[in-house]
């Protein structure tokens, strides 16, 4: 930096606070839209209390195994969740539901992951 003129020392600080400030920039509209992006996720598929769900991964069972050892039909409209069970939340329209999206899927996944799913276990 001894070298150079007064000029170009004030040009390349100056291209140098320039550059610092966008990169600022795009780094915080990056986050901006990364939390709004979640806003939006959040709102689209809500969160659930998951306790009174039972899951059942396999499609076309014909009852339920629950924790305690006893069994009951599989019935629609239960607590029971089950891989159908799923896809028509997901999919309301095709299945002619007024209802959808209710959150499900979440308490379907965390239940296949922690192991409470019935017949995981087994």
């Amino acid at each position: 930096n001894l070298g150079l003129h007064f000029s170009e020392r004030v040009v390349r600080t100056l291209v140098s606070w320039i550059l610092t400030c966008a990169f600022l920039f795009c780094g915080f509209a990056l986050i901006f839209y990364a939390q709004r992006e979640q806003e939006r996720v959040i709102e689209s598929y809500p969160v659930l209390d998951c306790t009174p769900y039972q899951v059942n991964p396999f499609f076309n069972s014909s009852e339920v195994k629950y924790s305690n050892g006893t069994r009951v039909p599989n019935v629609a409209g239960s607590n029971v969740l089950t891989p159908q069970a799923i896809i028509e939340d997901l999919k309301p329209n095709f299945y002619n539901s007024t209802e959808g999206n209710t959150g499900i899927l979440g308490c379907f996944c965390y239940a296949l992951l922690d192991g409470s799913a019935t017949g995981c276990n087994e």
